[in-house]
């Protein structure tokens, strides 16, 4: 309700109208299952006290636990903005560490290269000069030879000159070929290596850039987080849910609330069926004075705390759900509750619930008077 005083007219109304409701379903309690129930001015009292109590608390319960889910999200933004330009630094350091193993093979190998290509060059030259009649037989076995030398062999034959050129400088470029060739493997296979980690750091560079525009240039702003936890997108559908579910539930909390205090203020006294009935009524009464309230609600979802309940069922409370409506309308009620209980089972959950409240205070005592 936006309008303060349209809310607190159809709340006056419509708590005569749950009170006027009960009083007529314990006539029809008392035809069918000849039970005595009364309702009387100090339980309207009690729906009013209820209402007006819970629903601030409720507000307050909705309000914080989306302003924790707001921060969560805003606390991820900023830690995803972190990694990123993590990943981004890791993946530079990585690129230039390649580039510097790659350019030091590179470097060995021309190295080796420069070495052996003069005279390769020389040679080849040498080789322009040399006529077809001038070639003769050279076997591998003159390496062996000291008079195998170019300036022994100019002495004799100009011609044979080149060829002992040509031959020491493929001599030489054999080996430093051979010696090359697994560094320019190397060399290849080190430079695919750098560009698969140059396209990685790029895609890096990229997902910082959409983060830092997301952030407005700055690392204090705070944008769209969706958008900056879009590599969650299992946890980006289950967050945006919650909040939008919170969202809902703060618009709609005042219908909740007051079926609630309705259940607490008259509902304990009757069987499961008779307060399942008379809940399809009020709800139907919310429709047509257009109060709000979410889908389905119930006294469970909207006061029940499920670590606690979980706790009372752990110390003796049935598991069914009247039972756990029972000890809501026990945690809530404003007047002593009353136990019809043949099976004994409330008195054992009470007195289990005693001992553990008992067990928690003397432990707490002893701890602080360490």
């Amino acid at each position: 309700f936006t309008d303060y005083k349209h809310f607190h007219i159809i709340y006056q109304i419509y708590c005569s109208k749950i009170h006027q409701m009960v009083s007529r379903k314990c006539e029809q309690y008392l035809a069918e299952l000849s039970r005595h129930n009364y309702v009387t001015p100090k339980s309207y009292l009690e729906l009013l006290s209820i209402f007006s109590s819970l629903i601030g608390q409720k507000k307050q319960e909705l309000h914080s636990a989306r302003q924790r889910m707001k921060t969560g999200l805003d606390k991820e933004d900023t830690v995803v903005a972190e990694e990123t330009r993590v990943a981004v630094q890791a993946e530079e350091a990585k690129a230039t560490e390649k580039a510097r193993v790659a350019q030091a093979i590179a470097d060995d190998a021309q190295k080796d290269l420069d070495e052996a290509l003069p005279a390769l060059d020389a040679a080849l030259n040498s080789l322009k000069s040399l006529k077809k009649n001038d070639v003769v037989e050279v076997h591998t076995s003159y390496f062996l030879l000291t008079s195998f030398q170019t300036d022994s062999i100019a002495k004799v034959s100009k011609a044979c000159t080149s060829i002992c050129q040509w031959v020491r400088a493929m001599h030489v470029y054999h080996f430093v070929a051979r010696a090359v060739e697994p560094k320019r493997q190397a060399l290849q296979e080190a430079q695919e290596d750098l560009d698969v980690t140059q396209r990685i750091l790029d895609d890096a560079k990229e997902k910082l850039a959409a983060v830092e525009e997301a952030h407005g240039g700055s690392d204090t702003g705070c944008c769209c987080v969706w958008q900056l936890i879009g590599g969650l997108a299992d946890e980006k559908v289950r967050w945006r849910e919650t909040v939008q579910q919170l969202e809902y539930m703060v618009n709609n909390v005042a219908g909740d609330v007051l079926l609630a205090a309705g259940y607490v203020a008259y509902l304990g006294p009757f069987t499961g069926e008779y307060r399942s009935a008379m809940a399809e009524e009020w709800l139907r009464g919310f429709k047509e004075l257009a109060v709000p309230h979410t889908e389905r609600p119930n006294l469970i979802s909207t006061l029940g705390d499920k670590v606690k309940i979980r706790s009372w069922q752990i110390a003796g409370l049935p598991k069914d759900s009247l039972s756990v409506e029972n000890g809501v309308i026990t945690q809530y009620s404003q007047r002593w509750p009353l136990f019809i209980d043949p099976q004994g089972q409330a008195n054992k959950w009470i007195k289990n619930m005693v001992i553990i409240i008992q067990n928690y205070y003397t432990k707490n005592i002893f701890f602080y008077l360490r």
